[in-house]
């Protein structure tokens, strides 16, 4: 998902899920060679960005897209290009995120984190 896409698709989104207020934050993130990290993202949105970076880095010294050893998996679903169980690609992930690089070299993941603002109730005097 480009960064483009998840800006304009932001406010339609979040209107969706009932959200008047949120703030956006840019995530980058390194993961090392055959690391695996775990996101604690409850109340969260994180948009997988797709990068000419991560593409080209992987493509070039392993011959594959990046799918083939980075794998996203959380609360609303699972990107990994060649998982041949998965019928859909989720950008969008939510929850528990874990975080897959089975390559040899670090990988560079891009998020946009969208967080809702919560309101705190005052007690009226």
């Amino acid at each position: 998902m480009r960064t483009e896409y998840v800006l304009a698709h932001a406010p339609f989104r979040m209107k969706e899920l009932g959200v008047k207020n949120y703030t956006l934050a840019y995530r980058s993130l390194v993961i090392k060679a055959g690391e695996t990290i775990t996101l604690r993202a409850y109340g969260q949105y994180y948009f997988l960005v797709e990068t000419e970076f991560l593409y080209l880095t992987v493509r070039l010294e392993y011959g594959g897209g990046a799918g083939s050893f980075v794998r996203v998996e959380s609360d609303s679903g699972i990107w990994d290009w060649v998982d041949p169980t998965l019928n859909e690609q989720t950008y969008e992930h939510t929850g528990k995120i874990k975080v897959s690089n089975a390559t040899a070299s670090p990988v560079f993941l891009d998020f946009i984190v969208i967080t809702p603002e919560v309101k705190s109730k005052k007690k009226k005097k």
